[in-house]
């Protein structure tokens, strides 16, 4: 966001607000979206009766003031944000935030200054008022939900007083939850950007962040199939059958009960339907029975499957009539 928008041209003196601006309530979360991150947010009071104009035309406080978060010495600036325009042109009583991710590094627990400034285009000797943030305002919370719900509680609560000061209507019940009016979200989305992933229970409609993790396929569970007879009278059955054939279980077992049951019932859909298309769906429920019986080696079951595509992909883009 701008800093501050300088015009060469004649400049105005502005009358100073009636007096000093303030910050009335301040506060910190962390740990809102990812570990680390930092949300510095206040309920500021900038208070001018009559608003300041230049030839009757309202000069918007994000022209005339600007809030900056300094060091403890005040000699670092760590974050700019002008007062969002909204309710009196963003004069009087309004909400500012500052966020940062992880990797600002922003240290927690210190007494940062927030530094409320004039513009010296509209203010000819401009001022500034330090607000030393009180370590009150640190949440104990850690956890990213708790936080979360801290946020939504603290936003709340601010807007009850911006209610009462502009006559608005900013929440609304929804069952035992309170969320976000149109005027509420339009006013607190633009004072805290990205604020449906910060406190999202404000909302009605959410947006979960979807978390996708990469999956390290193995055969481990087809190796459990394969042994799952392994010490009873069933697999010492299968492995004697399978001696006599001078193969292990598994293959024996393929060739003489499940690719015989497959042919089957592709050559009895060719007999009875004159088409092999209805075998061919049957086979894929036989193979994986099988292979839950241990009865196919994972080499062949994987064969099959792939033969099976390629048939598929003949018949979508080769096959015709």
């Amino acid at each position: 966001m701008p800093l501050l928008v300088i015009n060469n041209t004649a400049q105005a003196a502005i009358v100073a607000p009636d007096s000093p601006p303030s910050l009335a309530e301040t506060f910190v979360n962390r740990n809102l979206v990812e570990t680390g991150d930092r949300l510095f947010y206040a309920l500021y009071d900038i208070p001018y009766a009559t608003l300041p104009s230049v030839d009757s035309v309202t000069i918007p406080a994000d022209l005339m003031f600007v809030f900056r978060l300094m060091s403890a010495d005040g000699a670092t600036e760590l974050g700019t944000m002008t007062p969002f325009i909204y309710f009196d042109a963003g004069y009087n009583r309004g909400l500012i935030s500052w966020y940062f991710p992880a990797s600002a590094n922003i240290t927690w627990d210190v007494a940062y200054i927030i530094r409320i400034s004039q513009n010296p285009t509209y203010f000819p000797s401009p001022e500034y008022v330090d607000v030393v943030l009180s370590l009150d305002a640190y949440t104990s919370e850690t956890g990213q939900e708790d936080n979360q719900g801290e946020l939504a509680t603290n936003l709340y609560d601010m807007g009850q007083r911006l209610e009462s000061e502009y006559d608005v209507t900013l929440f609304q019940s929804s069952g035992s939850q309170m969320i976000l009016t149109t005027e509420g979200e339009q006013y607190f989305r633009g004072a805290i950007s990205g604020l449906q992933v910060l406190a999202p229970s404000l909302f009605l409609i959410q947006y979960p962040t979807a978390t996708i993790v990469s999956e390290n396929w193995t055969t481990e569970q087809f190796n459990t199939y394969q042994h799952r007879f392994d010490g009873t009278w069933v697999g010492t059955s299968e492995n004697a059958t399978a001696e006599q054939f001078g193969g292990t279980a598994d293959v024996v077992f393929a060739f003489i009960i499940i690719v015989p049951i497959c042919l089957g019932f592709i050559i009895f859909a060719s007999l009875k339907y004159r088409r092999a298309e209805p075998g061919y769906l049957v086979a894929p429920l036989i193979l994986t029975m099988g292979a839950l019986l241990g009865w196919v080696p994972i080499a062949l079951f994987a064969t099959f499957y792939q033969l099976m595509a390629i048939y598929i992909a003949y018949l979508i883009f080769f096959a015709r009539g």
